[in-house]
């Protein structure tokens, strides 16, 4: 957590929650012999997805972590207090019914450590605080101007109020001017209904894109032209890239994988594989790109985010920040996330490799000490003390580089040719006339030394032609 004035999810909700670090807790020491308690507090569709399965088998496979997972109708009906405790670290995340209030009053309550911080995920349920820590923080991201209004009356407020504009190719809220084509976003986060509007210059018409529906990602209606009016949304500028949008999935600071889907701008249809899953394909970050990551992820206090990103002329943007996200039906990944996660829940936990290191040295030197004093007593040498202290490490590779040294570099040049003295030469070593031959044994190479002599001794005017 970072102390009181940081930047970050805390102010963009304007103090709704505290990010001061609270005090854990008191438990008792746990015995290091027993699995750490990982609580899972999400509704259950995510729970049981397959992402979600594959990563906590991996997780769980060494019996060292202990999954405790909190029933979806606990966590919609119980009162906090009856939520499962003690647990030694918290993976909690928003998705559609979730009650993301009693999970901040329960990390209020027992303050367990989190993998992705519960009370800053409320800024990635607003667009605009989005927006505007990508601003604080100093990520690329599009311009928006919003048009506010009351969710009750649907009366215009805030800057919108004092001077809204709708032009045929352009709005204008306050003094701020946007032009067609636009995205008109809803600024609640989970409402995925986005227009992109286009100017009369280019035929006019409205695209609507949405959560896919069958193959259909979006749609496009060319009798629209007039924004919304039944809520709040922010207006930024289309941005045109090369028919891709890109998918970021961080895991900690220092890993992202990223894929790319044709983007439902295009025409709407949804490109699917074998299985029925869309097709997408992998991407490698530049620098910068990987950078950004790694800054959405400590900023926004998620170890395990997703962003969307589009590649432009003009850069790298960012246009949403998801939250808990998993790439679908890939198995490396998978590993890859579980191995992380479960550096950084040991960590917390106190079992890092370190720590285990300490407390198995601490362990020893008591031992030593009690064995001395009895041996004292009873006039009786003492035992050397094990030399095992590793005995929890696990190889998981051993890495070299070689080369072999007994061989010179090969010298070598490949042709086609049609040369009837080679054809002859393959004709009579080879098995069958489309089978290769590797000729090795000194008679047949002499052989094709000496048909080669042969034939750089003729003409040189002729030979040329027949190759």
């Amino acid at each position: 957590f970072r102390p009181s004035g940081a930047r970050g999810p805390a102010a963009m909700m304007g103090g709704m929650f505290d990010p001061r670090p609270r005090r854990r807790a008191a438990t008792v020491p746990k015995d290091p012999s027993q699995p750490v308690r990982l609580g899972i507090c999400a509704m259950e569709k995510k729970v049981a997805s397959k992402p979600m399965k594959s990563i906590l088998s991996l997780l769980t496979k060494k019996g060292d972590i202990e999954v405790v997972h909190f029933p979806e109708d606990m966590i919609l009906n119980s009162p906090i207090e009856e939520w499962p405790w003690p647990i030694d670290c918290l993976i909690s995340f928003f998705s559609d019914g979730f009650p993301l209030d009693k999970a901040e009053a329960y990390v209020n309550l027992r303050n367990p450590p989190c993998v992705n911080d519960v009370r800053a995920q409320r800024a990635l349920l607003d667009r605009r605080c989005v927006y505007k820590l990508l601003e604080t923080i100093g990520i690329p991201h599009p311009v928006a101007i919003v048009v506010e209004r009351d969710e009750k009356t649907g009366e215009l407020i805030g800057e919108a109020a004092e001077h809204f504009e709708e032009g045929d190719d352009y709005i204008m809220v306050g003094k701020t001017k946007i032009s067609k084509p636009f995205v008109e976003k809803p600024v609640d986060a989970e409402d995925h209904n986005i227009c992109i509007y286009y100017p009369s210059s280019a035929g006019g018409g409205v695209k609507a894109l949405f959560r896919k529906v069958g193959d259909r990602s979006s749609a496009f209606d060319a009798d629209s032209s007039r924004v919304r009016r039944d809520k709040t949304y922010m207006y930024e500028p289309f941005m045109k890239t090369q028919g891709t949008d890109i998918k970021v999935y961080t895991v900690g600071p220092s890993y992202a994988h990223a894929e790319a889907r044709k983007s439902p701008v295009i025409d709407g249809l949804v490109n699917r594989n074998e299985d029925g899953k869309e097709v997408r394909f992998p991407v490698v970050l530049t620098p910068k790109e990987k950078d950004m990551a790694s800054t959405i992820c400590t900023e926004f206090m998620q170890m395990v985010c997703g962003f969307d990103l589009l590649r432009t002329a003009n850069g790298s943007f960012v246009i949403d920040v998801n939250g808990w996200s998993f790439v679908k039906g890939l198995p490396k990944y998978y590993e890859d996330t579980a191995t992380l996660l479960r550096m950084h829940i040991m960590k917390v936990a106190g079992r890092s490799p370190m720590m285990a290191r300490v407390d198995s040295a601490l362990r020893m030197s008591d031992l030593v000490l009690n064995d001395s004093e009895d041996a004292a007593e009873q006039d009786i040498t003492p035992q050397e003390p094990r030399l095992d202290r590793w005995e929890h490490e696990e190889l998981l590779a051993v890495i070299a580089i070689m080369r072999h040294g007994d061989r010179t570099p090969k010298n070598k040049m490949k042709l086609t040719t049609q040369l009837p003295e080679f054809l002859e030469l393959h004709k009579k070593w080879a098995s069958a006339p489309r089978k290769e031959v590797k000729l090795k044994a000194p008679r047949p190479l002499q052989e094709v030394l000496d048909m080669t002599y042969k034939i750089i001794g003729h003409d040189g005017e002729e030979e040329p032609s027949r190759a």
